[in-house]
């Protein structure tokens, strides 16, 4: 099967690299250690305001070398993510230097001159959950429910980690109800309350973090980067409670609280840090703005 496969895709793209389709199966074609790629460009962007680079990159500052395969209309990005290792499960692979560059050079021979392309890893951006949670179970067995429940966390966000089968979401999104209701679907689950997630995201020593406990007029989304892919974090804050009260989430980015982050005391002691924004609340305020009403006059 795979051999047909590989026949029939060689006819489709004539080892030609035009279309996103194209340079995505060159790739996994050519380079065996590629265990997925996914091509961008101004076509392929998820979020449709291509201009402004806050709603687009949520916040990226200074990443011109990466945005220049997005934002000009001859521009391609593409991002690769290796194949998982069979001695070692690694959470975040990445290829090194020497092996993008590679793959870059071979992909220019076959692609058009006139292209800017860039090939570069995922980043890999952190969701970590918040919550109280009351299990249906004796108090000396809360403990084996707490570590059942942070990995049923992480089956949810990452599942691509626990089946190879499974493609990985490059891109992609997690709406705060639905892994808030799958929790809630737990069997040890009774009770959850005082919900809420933080989106992590560390480059260069800067870190970018959403509180979704700070958007209440709206369900909260967590958006990666087009190049970037969600996994769980490691260190969920979640208190066992046994009252069954209802609690409003506790902001922590704009509070006093500390944040930490592998090894890190707290991520917001110093200023090295930008508060990211929810891409659809400005796209839902210019909808809002846009909505006019006119009024025609007809004179028989």
């Amino acid at each position: 099967m795979d051999y047909f496969a590989r026949v029939s895709e060689r006819l489709r793209h004539k080892h030609r690299a035009i279309s996103h389709w194209d340079y995505e199966r060159i790739v996994l074609e050519s380079f065996s250690d590629v265990h997925q790629a996914k091509c961008l460009s101004s076509l392929s962007n998820p979020i449709e305001d291509l201009d402004a680079k806050e709603k687009v990159f949520i916040n990226i500052e200074e990443e011109e070398e990466y945005i220049q395969g997005i934002r000009n209309k001859e521009g391609v990005l593409l991002v690769v993510v290796p194949k998982p290792s069979q001695y070692f499960h690694n959470k975040t692979p990445n290829f090194n230097l020497k092996m993008l560059k590679q793959i870059e050079a071979y992909l220019q021979s076959y692609a058009s001159p006139f292209v800017t392309l860039k090939v570069r890893n995922p980043i890999y951006e952190y969701v970590r959950v918040i919550a109280n949670v009351k299990f249906n179970s004796i108090e000396n067995q809360s403990g084996l429910y707490l570590q059942q429940l942070h990995k049923d966390i992480q089956k949810f966000i990452t599942p691509w980690f626990f089946d190879e089968k499974i493609p990985i979401s490059i891109g992609g999104y997690i709406n705060e109800n639905s892994i808030k209701d799958y929790i809630k679907t737990l069997p040890y689950v009774q009770f959850v309350t005082k919900f809420s997630m933080l989106h992590i995201i560390e480059e260069d020593g800067v870190f970018k973090v959403q509180d979704t406990a700070e958007e209440v007029e709206f369900v909260p989304i967590i958006q990666a980067r087009p190049w970037g892919i969600l996994i769980a974090d490691e260190d969920h804050e979640i208190e066992i409670i046994h009252r069954e009260e209802e609690e409003a989430p506790q902001r922590r980015v704009n509070s006093e609280s500390v944040i930490r982050f592998q090894n890190r005391v707290n991520i917001l002691g110093g200023q090295k840090y930008v508060k990211i924004k929810n891409p659809y609340m400005k796209r839902q305020k210019i909808s809002e703005k846009s909505d006019t009403l006119y009024t025609i006059n007809f004179k028989i």
